[in-house]
């Protein structure tokens, strides 16, 4: 979900094969990189629920995910395996439109594929078919009101995709990147985590929603986490530019390695 140096892995004058082929590496490590979070993670929560494990295992799952992913496929891709991410980068101006949609589907075809194969592992483990939080599905916890359910959802997001923005994107973090975003993922599920799940990701929610059929406030879950990412791309977008143009130039990068194909690679555009 980030990306750390500047890597330009493209071809001069690729034709239609080449940029086909660039087009699958890249929504391929999205979708891998999407199924190993929601597996890593949700598995992480079940094995909690069954007395092996707790929130700190729960924080390290996803924060390692993350971070491996991170370094794995910055260059092909820029590992956001998160598409609440994906959505705040392009508000941001950091991935263009073309790519939008498609990345966004395969990182929630990933997720649930993950969701499906946690059901398929732990299933012959111990039933949890009949829990509200079977599988990791995301919950809001007893005595915590909807609107505040939203609010942290949205906070949490915020929180994720502004790291990305500034540690990934803009370079602030150096090689370091990876390790700064999952962290501050990680600190929000310690915070987070036992009040709604700490999901930040709608791949996340999706994938053991359609594994145990727990569709319950999904719609919270979707609403709030792409309504953060959002506000933290208008945020950065709006307000936290720089006017000297080294700002342009850390989109510019990081655009490439989304698959960013402006004229020449010319600069982004608007």
């Amino acid at each position: 979900m980030m990306t750390f140096r500047t890597v330009d892995a493209r071809l001069p004058n690729p034709n239609g094969d080449t940029m086909r082929k660039e087009s699958a590496r890249r929504l391929l490590a999205e979708f891998t990189g999407t199924f190993l979070l929601i597996f890593a993670g949700t598995g992480a929560v079940v094995l909690a629920d069954l007395g092996i494990g707790s929130l700190v295992s729960i924080m390290f799952a996803h924060a390692l995910v993350i971070m491996v992913m991170a370094y794995a496929h910055d260059d092909i891709s820029g590992s956001i395996i998160n598409p609440a991410a994906t959505l705040g980068l392009f508000v941001a101006g950091a991935i263009e439109r073309v790519r939008v949609l498609p990345f966004i589907v395969v990182q929630l075809a990933g997720g649930v594929a993950g969701g499906l194969f946690v059901q398929f592992a732990f299933k012959g483990m111990v039933d949890l078919s009949g829990a509200t939080s079977a599988y990791g599905a995301t919950v809001i916890a007893d005595g915590v009101s909807v609107p505040a359910a939203f609010a942290l959802e949205v906070l949490g997001t915020f929180l994720m995709v502004n790291a990305i923005l500034h540690c990934a994107v803009k370079g602030k973090a150096g090689n370091l990147a990876p390790v700064a975003i999952a962290f501050t993922v990680g600190a929000c599920i310690m915070a987070f985590g036992p009040l709604t799940g700490a999901s930040f990701n709608p791949a996340r929610t999706l994938g053991p929603a359609v594994a145990t059929g727990n569709y319950a406030d999904i719609w919270l879950y979707m609403a709030a986490t792409c309504g953060g990412a959002i506000l933290a791309g208008l945020y950065n977008r709006w307000f936290m530019l720089a006017s000297d143009g080294e700002d342009s130039k850390c989109w510019t990068s990081y655009r490439r390695r989304a698959g960013h194909r402006s004229r020449r690679y010319g600069g982004p555009s608007p």
